[in-house]
């Protein structure tokens, strides 16, 4: 063995040696390797005593392959240059900037990048492929080499598939990692089977309107975008066809034809024919007639080639109408006018202008006629009239006879009774206005009827005024059974059913010690009474019941509520706390004195409120005697409230200090305390 072959042998022995000692030691644990200190020198040469600084485990080879090519003879101190001073050159120094050398050289942690680029050779719709799908794989790392990889190589499917998952896995010294890619192919058309129609056609085979023609969609793969697909036929002909079509979800179509379709839109021709038996030399029947119409269509065809209708009722010029159909089941219809059929002889009406009213009375003249008439050959004269004046019990009497000979029943008409004036009214109040002329409630004025001829339909009539007013009027109507109206107005009628109205002439929330007036109105017969003060000497929410009434008897009792406030913003404060609390920051721990005065409405400063100091909603804590608990002590020199507030054991930051007054008012400041 070379004596350089020897020190190289010594200086390896040398440091098992120092890693044993080491981790008899117990001293390589992770904190204390990188702590540790080995001192390695040669033994033989000039180089005894030189020594090896190893700052840790992971820099042990680099500093002893630098003292394996050191032939100086001498511990490896600074052969080069050495930025750190570590006693380590940097070509052998993992942390050349770094005397610790705590820092780690670097390490593949990440596992290998895998891309896919997936190519169909015929696109469908909603990810699907209609063509052979080719899926290639890209697999990087660029910190360290591929190890291993499976099912990464390029791959065709060329059969039909749903949900196929290729997955690619590749290994590198940073880990594992992997990715699918779902290949979905449907090449298949889908089936397309002729349905019905709709509506169907009848007992013909005829449609007379569009037709309808459903087709069903399947598809076992990727599925039918719809089930059904319909076209509609809407030209007329026979023995029609339309085709329907389906696609599926990939985008693949069919389609299936539907025949045998027959649309007759179009009505028949229905012509007018004749009748029988026909008129005589003066146009007229005197029995039924029968007229027939003709049919024709020049497609679906007609049911029955004619068609027929009878006329049986009395009258001129009428008409009637003949209907057709065709095997589509479309028709259509004409009518036949100017049939005059008369079986009845000439008849008398009778008639009274102007007629009795339903008590069977008149209040004027009455004119009696009497009418002749026949539908076919008419009468010999058209009647006779008679007028009647005032009676009771009066009649009239006629007969008419038409061309043809015949003669009416003798007519009468009876009980014409006239009375043509008017019935005598007199009226009363109930209930009377009071002293002031006024009621509070419905005034009713009933009204006396009397007639000495026909009578009067109601001997009482009572007329009730239910509305408020002054100076009113209501007006009574008597009327007898012949229709004559008497009136009779009664004014001065005067109603009020409203209470009078309580309101504060100022707002619903007042300071203390503020003069406030209450008003009492009434819009319609004025007040009689009011009575009631607010009282504003006590902070807080307060109630008053308040009396009022009119001159119509109407009352109104109120109870208002209202809230009484101190004045916050009397002094320099301006209703926020004095100083020093406008200071927001305090140390923790230090005394904080909360400050604030209020007055009442005339500006003095009020000395008896009830206050309480809250932190963060929670009571306060004083420091010191001077506060009883959480409440606030007044002044009298200040002629102000003031807390003195201990703000040990306080978070850090910002709280918010709150003083809760009596009147349920608050002064609220948000304050930070800092270490």
């Amino acid at each position: 063995m070379t004596n350089l072959n020897r020190q190289r042998h010594l200086v390896i022995t040398s440091i098992v040696l120092a890693f044993a000692i080491m981790i008899s030691a117990g001293i390589m644990d992770a904190t204390a390797a990188r702590n540790q200190m080995l001192t390695i020198c040669h033994i033989a040469g000039t180089g005894i005593g030189s020594t090896i600084n190893i700052p840790n485990a992971n820099d042990y080879d680099s500093h002893l392959q630098n003292h394996l090519n050191d032939h100086d003879g001498a511990c490896a101190v600074a052969e080069s240059t050495d930025t750190d001073g570590d006693g380590i050159s940097n070509a052998f120094d993992t942390c050349p900037t770094d005397p610790t050398n705590t820092c780690k050289s670097p390490q593949d942690t990440t596992p290998p990048i895998i891309t896919e680029n997936t190519v169909c050779s015929i696109p469908g719709n909603s990810g699907w492929c209609r063509g052979d799908a080719t899926v290639q794989w890209t697999i990087t790392d660029p910190e360290s080499t591929i190890t291993s990889k499976s099912d990464c190589d390029t791959t065709t499917i060329n059969y039909d598939v749903a949900n196929k998952v290729l997955t690619c896995s590749a290994t590198s010294s940073g880990g594992t990692s992997s990715i699918s890619v779902v290949i979905n192919r449907d090449a298949a058309a889908p089936i397309t089977s002729p349905g019905s129609q709709s509506p169907p056609a009848n007992e013909n085979g005829w449609n007379n309107s569009d037709v309808q023609v459903t087709f069903a969609c399947t598809d076992s793969l990727s599925g039918v975008i719809a089930p059904t697909s319909s076209s509609t036929v809407s030209t007329e002909g026979q023995n029609q066809s339309v085709s329907g079509q389906c696609q599926d979800v990939a985008g693949n179509t069919s389609s299936a034809t539907f025949s045998g379709i027959n649309i007759d839109e179009t009505a028949p021709i229905t012509s007018p024919g004749s009748q029988s038996p026909p008129a005589n030399e003066n146009g007229w029947n005197n029995s039924d007639v029968q007229v027939t119409f003709a049919c024709t269509d020049s497609l679906s065809g007609v049911i029955a080639p004619t068609s027929s209708s009878t006329v049986s009722t009395e009258g001129q010029n009428q008409s009637v109408s003949g209907q057709c159909q065709d095997k589509a089941g479309n028709t259509s219809s004409v009518s036949y006018f100017g049939i005059n059929v008369d079986k009845t002889v000439p008849g008398i009406s009778t008639s009274r202008t102007p007629a009795a009213n339903e008590y069977g009375w008149n209040n004027s003249d009455v004119t009696v006629l009497f009418s002749c008439t026949d539908d076919l050959s008419g009468v010999t004269s058209p009647g006779t009239s008679q007028t009647f004046d005032e009676g009771v019990n009066q009649s009239a009497s006629s007969q008419c006879t038409d061309k043809a000979g015949n003669t009416s029943d003798v007519a009468t008409v009876e009980n014409i009774n006239i009375d043509k004036k008017a019935p005598s009214i007199s009226s009363s109040q109930s209930p009377t206005a009071n002293e002031y002329g006024w009621n509070n409630s419905d005034v009713t004025v009933t009204y006396t009827c009397t007639d000495d001829s026909s009578g009067v339909i109601n001997p009482l009539v009572n007329v009730t005024l239910s509305t408020e007013g002054s100076n009113q009027s209501v007006t009574g109507q008597c009327d007898d059974k012949a229709g004559n109206s008497s009136t009779k107005t009664d004014s001065g009628i005067n109603i009020d059913k409203t209470s009078p109205d309580i309101s504060s002439t100022t707002m619903a929330a007042y300071v203390l010690g503020q003069p406030v007036s209450i008003s009492c109105n009434d819009s319609l017969s004025g007040i009689l009474t009011c009575d009631g003060q607010l009282n504003t000497g006590t902070a807080g929410l307060n109630t008053k019941t308040i009396l009022a009434s009119d001159k119509a008897g109407n009352t109104s009792t109120s109870n208002l509520t209202f809230q009484v406030n101190y004045d916050l913003k009397c002094g320099s404060n301006n209703g926020q706390f004095s100083s020093p609390i406008p200071n927001t920051s305090y140390s923790s721990g230090r005394t904080v004195p909360e400050k604030f005065a209020v007055c009442d409405y005339t500006g003095n400063k009020v000395s008896n409120v009830v206050a309480t100091s809250m932190v963060d909603g929670m009571k306060a804590t004083s420091s010191g005697k001077s506060n009883v608990d959480n409440y606030f002590r007044y002044d009298d020199v200040d002629q102000q409230y003031v807390y003195n507030m201990a703000s040990k054991g306080l978070a850090i930051g910002k709280h918010v200090l709150t003083a809760l007054l009596d009147s349920g008012q608050s002064i609220s400041s948000t304050v930070s305390f800092t270490k």
